[in-house]
């Protein structure tokens, strides 16, 4: 038989005389496990087991160990049956787990607990809400960063192409970038005027530029700026350019300038002599200004032409004219300019394919222009187209 300390009171003897058999069922060598299977079949059983009265729980105190041993006993044997029945379907997995009340072991005279019931608080009918807690708060406007005047950009531009002209690849666009600044930062095209990088035609050309501008930027005051600037840079660009020959026909007359009446197919009948007449149009030719006896300036235009008539296809030269100066003189500059000159072909050119070598030359630049005029020499009047 084993001693046992008696409990202190009835509550904890009425605890004991519940919970001790149910620990007791699962044995002396029961896992934490084992003793809480056995309370949760306690809880979960169909019938619950009576609560000892007050009575039996003082006379569970006045009782020795022997009277303990048999309570215990008595009550493992009901337990026993009890889990036999009722645990296995607490133990499973799959079951939703149940909550029981669990047996009044309260002593009657204690007071009842108080259970306080949850409570949601009210919505405010003011519909303050969370603007109580935003009173304080205050939306900043960002500040605004600071940025550099447009005139202040464009000046570092400036200066970064300027001071890169010397090293640079490309001066004239790097100039003619510089003419685009310029109306940001007034004199931005003076540094490409003192740069000795440019070839005469790209100094010419970055003058046209600048001067086209600031006709268009003084087109409020003068509508007409613009036009006269792209006209007269038009013609000071195409000085610049060697002459260039536009048209050359062979005519039986000719009345000014685009006004001729050209051969038909270019063909002739042989054995005859005959007259023919070169129409030449002209441009990019330079002028040279001399003074005239009024004291106003006069421009002058001075070509020279050569014409030479070979067969074909071996080359042999047929006739050549001598070379003819062609000067003229003039308040204004040409625009239109056409040379008109009167060849006698020979009765000793042959039946075949002829080519007339036209070569124009200016003699303000010694440039020069050559166009090949094709030429056909029929045996039969009936060759001759109408």
């Amino acid at each position: 038989m084993f001693g046992i300390r008696a409990p202190q009171s009835v509550l904890a003897a009425t605890t004991l005389l519940v919970v001790l058999p149910a620990c007791q069922s699962s044995g002396t060598r029961a896992s934490v496990d084992g003793y809480n299977a056995g309370l949760s079949a306690l809880a979960g059983a169909a019938q619950t087991p009576k609560v000892p009265s007050r009575e039996a729980a003082e006379q569970l105190l006045a009782s020795d160990a022997n009277a303990l041993t048999d309570m215990i006993a008595a009550s493992t044997k009901a337990l026993d049956e009890l889990f036999a029945s009722d645990l296995g379907p607490l133990l499973d997995a799959s079951q939703e787990p149940q909550v029981f009340d669990a047996p009044e072991l309260v002593d009657p005279s204690l007071p009842e607990p108080v259970v306080l019931e949850p409570s949601t608080p009210a919505p405010d009918p003011s519909g303050a809400g969370l603007s109580v807690l935003t009173d304080d708060l205050t939306l900043e406007d960002p500040v605004p960063v600071a940025e550099p005047p447009l005139s202040d950009l464009a000046r570092q531009i400036v200066d970064s192409l300027a001071s890169g002209l010397g090293y640079s690849d490309r001066p004239l666009e790097d100039a003619l970038a510089l003419l685009g600044l310029e109306a940001l930062v007034p004199g931005a095209a003076d540094a490409p005027l003192t740069s000795d990088l440019f070839t005469p035609n790209e100094q010419t050309q970055f003058e046209a530029a600048r001067s086209l501008l600031d006709a268009i930027r003084a087109g409020e005051e003068n509508p007409d700026a613009a036009a006269d600037a792209a006209e007269q840079i038009a013609q000071d660009l195409a000085e610049q350019m060697p002459l260039r020959l536009d048209r050359a026909v062979l005519c039986s007359r000719v009345e000014g300038f685009g006004q001729y009446t050209e051969f038909a197919g270019n063909t002739l009948l042989a054995g005859r002599s005959q007259r023919v007449i070169l129409y030449v149009e002209l441009s990019r030719f330079g002028h040279s200004e001399i003074p005239g006896t009024d004291g106003q300036p006069r421009y002058a235009v001075d070509l020279s032409q050569r014409v030479e008539i070979y067969h074909e296809p071996d080359g042999v030269l047929a006739m050549a004219t001598p070379t003819l100066a062609d000067r003229r003189v003039s308040r204004n500059k040409f625009h239109d300019y056409y040379v008109v000159t009167a060849i006698d072909l020979p009765e000793t050119l042959t039946v075949g394919q002829y080519g007339v070598r036209v070569t124009m030359r200016d003699r303000s630049d010694d440039s020069t222009a050559e166009v090949v005029v094709p030429l056909t020499i029929v045996a039969d009047a009936s060759a001759l187209q109408p």
